[in-house]
């Protein structure tokens, strides 16, 4: 819960906030059982934003909206470049809960997925307080899991993948008898141990779990949009092949970040460390970098050029 400062002759004090942390453990939620905290605008919003997307490349002269997850429950917000202030999404279902958002390559429309696989679409240059549509209705695969909407167009139909992230202790044994016993050491680690990537259909209002990409395609998860990429234009990347990040920093904060490439083909994992463990924060996050803005810029062609042949058929890469 936050709440703006007042002073003692009860004037609100610019730029500040009062946060009250919710007791998880308490049933029902009490925000104000703990002690509040005051924190400046700027350090809120480290807390309140979670992740930033963008309709198009804002350089390339199109209208560029920026959408906004944010807490508290996954809420989403949006505005136009020089607009000041944030649009909240009010829709007839409750703006609670989404895990994830993603534009078409037009930059019109933007879909939201919910916690539960829910996927709703967003008219911008309509009305922001009504939902447009619901693409595909709550799924079973999707519940308590970490998930993503992919818009995937080389396969064909509605083009949308669910893709769906499972995470679980790194050691299942010392977890267990910790849930027993929390005295007993625990080093709290925790990992990805399997991903599953579903085809939507939204006709039926179902899903389909596919093996693989289609044998020329890679996707990319993490904090950053969730996006593929053909192996053709990316060398160095494998096909049928999925590239993770850390995708939110409450999981085992203090420990190296969850990083790894997932063979769809024989389900196998391939753990990538960084070479500075200790680094645990902000999270990483996948880039594509832009030669031609670089060339276009005059000084750092030849910085992306050696970079770019440094990392050239290398497994991944993380920023």
């Amino acid at each position: 819960m936050v709440r703006r400062l007042f002073d003692d002759d009860g004037a609100v004090v610019p730029g500040w906030y009062v946060v009250y942390p919710y007791n998880w453990l308490l049933r029902p939620v009490e925000p104000r059982a703990n002690p509040p905290m005051t924190m400046t605008a700027r350090e809120l919003s480290e807390y309140i934003y979670q992740r930033v997307f963008l309709s198009s490349d804002p350089s390339d002269g199109r209208d560029c909206i920026v959408v906004l997850l944010h807490r508290p429950q996954g809420q989403i917000s949006f505005a136009r470049l020089g607009d000041p202030h944030w649009t909240w999404i009010r829709t007839p279902t409750g703006n609670l809960l989404c895990v994830d958002v993603a534009f078409r390559a037009d930059g019109r429309k933007l879909y939201g997925m919910r916690a539960d696989g829910t996927i709703h679409e967003f008219d911008l240059n309509g009305e922001p307080a009504l939902e447009r549509a619901t693409i595909l209705p709550a799924q079973e695969c999707a519940m308590w899991h970490t998930n993503y909407l992919v818009d995937a167009p080389w396969l064909g139909g509605d083009g949308w993948l669910l893709v769906c992230r499972y995470m679980g202790a790194a050691n299942l044994q010392a977890y267990t008898a910790w849930r027993a016993d929390r005295s007993v050491p625990y080093d709290d680690v925790w990992n990805t141990h399997l991903i599953k990537v579903y085809r939507v259909d939204s006709a039926a209002g179902t899903v389909a779990e596919i093996e693989d990409l289609g044998g020329h395609h890679a996707l990319f998860l993490g904090c950053n949009n969730s996006f593929g990429l053909a192996v053709a234009d990316s060398p160095g990347i494998l096909p049928n092949h999925i590239y993770y990040t850390d995708n939110e920093e409450q999981y085992a904060p203090e420990c190296a970040r969850d990083i790894g490439v997932y063979n769809m083909e024989d389900g196998s994992f391939h753990q990538v460390l960084p070479p500075s463990l200790w680094l645990d924060w902000p999270l990483p996050a996948w880039i594509i970098p832009s030669f031609i803005l670089a060339a276009q810029r005059g000084s750092q062609v030849s910085k992306y050029s050696n970079l770019h042949h440094a990392r050239k058929g290398t497994v991944a890469e993380y920023a």
